[in-house]
Parts: structure tokens; sequence; C-alpha cells
């Protein structure tokens, strides 16, 4: 009874140990913990490029510390619904330019309502957070309004979402 009873303590301890190292290699601290990467966007400007014959939506934005900006050059832009915003540009970490075709833009006295989703990397190939599996993405979808008030325009009601789409096991 006594050996059966070791057996079984000795069994509970080493699948406990096992666990405990299994769990301790799995942790990922490039996702709750570093948080969301946009922790604010705010909109700056909205200029027309004459060489370049589009606008340019000048937002401030405001990311996580640990993040450089060759991290936010990763963004590539999915297809949306409206196609307007041809690409999207990160001159520093505090500036995000979206490139906007001339004719996307509402006319005097109204308004319209852009969409965009765009995908980054993994960030553990930019800082020092770890995680197991394959490479994750984050996709972010940010929707904007464009008002044309006698044909001076504004952008508002700016909001945004982060998903993480983790990497393959």
């Amino acid at each position: 009874m006594q050996v059966m009873r070791y057996i079984h303590t000795l069994f509970i301890f080493i699948f406990s140990s096992f666990l405990l190292v299994f769990l301790s290699e799995c942790r990922d601290t490039c996702n709750k913990k570093m948080g969301n990467t946009f922790n604010d966007i705010k909109w700056q400007s909205l200029t027309y490029s004459s060489g370049l014959d589009k606008y340019i939506a000048g937002f401030n934005i405001t990311v996580i510390k640990s993040l450089p900006v060759e991290y936010l050059r990763t963004a590539s832009q999915e297809p949306t619904d409206n196609s307007a915003i041809d690409s999207i540009a990160f001159p520093d970490v505090n500036q995000m330019n979206l490139y906007i075709s001339k004719n996307a833009l509402p006319v005097m006295d109204n308004s319209s309502t852009f969409h965009l989703k765009m995908q980054m990397d993994d960030r553990r190939d930019f800082t020092n957070c770890v995680h197991p599996d394959g490479p994750d993405k984050y996709e972010i979808n940010m929707t904007f309004t464009v008002n044309n008030n006698n044909d001076i325009m504004n952008i508002n009601n700016i909001s945004w979402n982060e998903s993480v789409v983790k990497g393959a096991i």
C-alpha cells in the first residue's frame, strides 16, 4: 500500500514538474502584455498633393512604446468594399498617412465614410517579446468620415479595433 502511494506521489510530482516546464515555455509576451498597437489616432490634416493627384490624410498616432517605426511600416492594406484608400505610409512612429483618391472624397456639403483594413507582421521580429508557435498577424480595422462643409474638408468619427491572428502551432 505504501509503495502504491509512493508511486502515485512520484507520478504527480513528475507530471506537475513537466506541466510547469511546458507552461513556462508557452508564455506569450507579445499580445496581452504589450496591448494593442494603437493607443490613439487623431486627425491632423487633409491636404491635396498635385504631384500625386491624391489627398493625403495625416493622422497623429500613439503606439505602444516598444514598437519601432520599422514595425509600423510592415503594414499592408487589405481590400475592402471601399478601394478609395490607395496606400498607407508611416513617416515616423507618431505619424500615419493615408493616400486617398481625389474622386473618392465627398462633394460639397456631403460626407463619406472610409474603411481601412490593414495587417501587421509579428511583433517578436521587432521587439524582445516572445510567444510560441508560428508568426502572429495583427489585423486593424479603421473607419473614419470625411465631411465637406462648403468645400472645407475635415475628418471625424475615427474608430478602430484590433485582433490577433495566432500563428500555427
